[in-house]
């Protein structure tokens, strides 16, 4: 054999071949590395041998049957397998370790929402309670500056100074009170209570246009609308008049003084959203700004009268019915507001 093969020598052959001849015993493995030449090549190999040995009718070994079968392919294949069973394994358990991180992050997660709704809460409740205990001082003050204006007498000649003072005193009154309410309607909007009907927009837009009929008068506003072919909503009536109102009144409040306020509100279907947009021809604004004109008493033209929470509302309302608000704008040319309500 090793005359035959010459590679295989030092690679252990030679015990087994010895081993069996002096004990008589056969020898079978499974799966043995050898290296043999192939095309003038040493190869490694996987092999299944076995050596039986050859005896004569007295018992006497007079020498060794040796066969050998390749079974590199299959031990390779197994060993690939193996491989990737082994990787799936440790992906198995990375994934395990990541569940287990992943349900941890969920129950902080979930307690941290409970915090922040408790929290919220305690917020809502804050400012119920503030809004309320501060009307009635509020109004005190309401009450005690018409009593001084009628104990004053007529012919002070401080009047003018105390006139202006008391103007002054009135218009904080005023803007108080309207902060007031407006962090109270914040707080109303999403409640679980409010009522869904089906509201037909051309209708909301109306009520809202004949609302505001002074204002816009004031204005010299041109006002076209096209909402006839607009369908009826699932909505919050109050809700979508507070859209309405709040980007309707802003159009007005921030008209340019150079031109003649021209108002264009329409609605239309897009999909499985109803639009509408409220376009005018105002004093614009620089769009690097767009995330800043909907944050809470943010604005971007501080010379025209506000609180800065109109399009914070309208923000929230389309956020919670689960829509979307886009706007295009120009600096002194215009600006147009597209809120998409679902259907």
């Amino acid at each position: 054999m090793f005359e035959a093969v010459p590679e295989v020598k030092g690679q252990g052959f030679e015990a087994i071949f010895r081993d069996v001849f002096s004990t008589g015993t056969t020898f079978d493995a499974k799966e043995m590395p050898a290296t043999l030449k192939r095309d003038g090549k040493l190869i490694a190999g996987y092999y299944n041998t076995v050596y039986q040995p050859l005896k004569d009718t007295a018992g006497e070994i007079t020498g060794i049957i040796q066969i050998v079968v390749e079974v590199t392919g299959q031990v390779e294949a197994r060993r690939k397998v193996e491989e990737s069973q082994l990787a799936l394994q440790q992906v198995n358990e990375q994934l395990a370790a990541a569940n287990e991180e992943l349900y941890a992050a969920n129950e902080e997660l979930s307690a941290a929402n409970g915090q922040l709704t408790r929290v919220n809460a305690d917020l809502d409740n804050f400012v119920y309670a503030a809004s309320h205990d501060l009307k009635s001082p509020i109004l005190n003050i309401e009450g005690l500056l018409r009593v001084l204006v009628k104990k004053l007498p007529p012919d002070n000649p401080e009047e003018p100074v105390f006139g202006k003072a008391v103007d002054l005193m009135r218009d904080a009154i005023s803007r108080f009170k309207g902060t007031i309410a407006d962090l109270t309607e914040i707080i109303k909007i999403g409640k679980a209570d409010e009522e869904i009907t089906a509201v037909a927009m051309p209708e909301v837009i109306r009520h809202v246009l004949l609302d505001m009929e002074d204002s816009i008068g004031e204005a010299g506003a041109g006002v076209t609308v096209e909402v006839s072919q607009c369908p009826e909503i699932a909505f919050s009536r109050k809700n979508l008049q507070s859209i309405v109102y709040n980007l309707v009144s802003n159009a007005v409040k921030y008209r340019s003084p150079h031109r003649h306020l021209k108002l264009r509100i329409t609605c239309c279907v897009d999909g499985e959203y109803l639009v509408l947009s409220v376009a005018d021809n105002g004093l614009g604004m620089d769009l690097s700004g767009e995330n800043k004109i909907f944050t809470m008493f943010k604005r971007l033209h501080n010379h025209v009268e506000g609180s800065g929470i109109g399009l914070y509302i309208v923000r929230k309302i389309v956020d919670n019915a689960g829509g979307r608000i886009e706007v295009e704008s120009q600096a002194d040319a215009g600006s147009t507001f597209r809120v998409y309500l679902r259907r």
